[in-house]
């Protein structure tokens, strides 16, 4: 029996979903996150609007083709869990069962699919920011459904694994680049913020930071640091930096375990930096 369901969540919904799920049948231990590619979050949008047009739920008729090709062109038995839209989270293999996503870990990980080819489209702006921070909501209630640490996956060269959130590219057995160079450049911060969500970071709502009583000064420790509007990863990237880059620390905010800091550039600009990727520098 083909084990889709094809239901649309908003994350509220989703955390619902996942509250009345059990475990005890089949308990996975990663989490893969992958990318569509095709199609692209720009058709899929085009898709959505001609559907919400007619009346219907946006991003339907997309699922129910991508549902054919899993189903009546591959003759596969199943399909990756989830669907990560910018408005929906969509289910279409039953969470609670193996699906088919990643060759060598389909019987014992979660495949998450993000809407989009972000080898060629932004995460960190407009609709692929949304399609982030629906995937990192996505993976942090899994994780505390499930009971899993949220923790880099890695592989070796016998390829044995450890650590829970994975890349499809991580798989030994794939051939492409997936989920696309511009979701797996974040997959650390990504992780991160799964974390801070499941401790009661919020990696949303920008807040009010505690302003800091005296300005310190601290340096880039990473090249192409994401220079960002609010502290967390689900925030709007407005540039990177440089390892290296002095910065001026002018306020620190929470965002569940992790530390962020709102700085200014030697040019005067000023952003939001994970303290993960900052030295502070004493005396001066």
């Amino acid at each position: 029996m083909w084990p889709s369901i094809n239901a649309e969540y908003t994350q509220e919904n989703f955390r619902r979903r996942v509250s009345d799920l059990s475990w005890s049948k089949w308990r996975p231990s990663k989490i893969v996150w992958h990318n569509t590619a095709a199609p692209t979050l720009a058709q899929w949008i085009k898709s959505a609007d001609q559907d919400r047009a007619n009346g219907l739920v946006p991003g339907i008729t997309r699922i129910r083709n991508l549902e054919a090709f899993f189903r009546d062109n591959n003759h596969w038995s199943g399909c990756p869990h989830l669907f990560i839209a910018n408005d929906f989270i969509w289910e279409m293999n039953v969470l609670t069962s193996p699906g088919v996503h990643s060759p060598s870990w389909n019987g014992t990980s979660i495949g998450i699919e993000m809407i989009g080819d972000y080898d060629t489209e932004q995460a960190d702006s407009g609709e692929g920011l949304k399609v982030k921070q629906n995937t990192i909501f996505a993976t942090a209630i899994l994780c505390s459904a499930i009971g899993l640490e949220p923790t880099s996956g890695e592989v070796d060269a016998r390829h044995n694994t450890s650590g829970t959130i994975f890349l499809h590219k991580q798989d030994w057995k794939t051939t492409h680049d997936c989920p696309g160079k511009h979701m797996a450049d974040d997959k650390t911060e990504m992780i991160a913020e799964v974390a801070g969500l499941m401790v009661g970071g919020d990696a949303h709502d920008i807040g009010t930071p505690g302003l800091t009583p005296t300005p310190r000064n601290c340096i880039t420790t990473i090249d192409g640091l994401s220079f960002r509007r609010g502290p967390g990863v689900t925030n709007e990237s407005t540039g990177t930096l440089p390892k290296g880059t002095k910065l001026i620390i002018l306020a620190e905010a929470p965002n569940g375990a992790d530390t962020w800091y709102q700085a200014k550039t030697p040019a005067g600009y000023i952003g939001w930096v994970s303290g993960r990727y900052v030295q502070i520098l004493t005396g001066g």
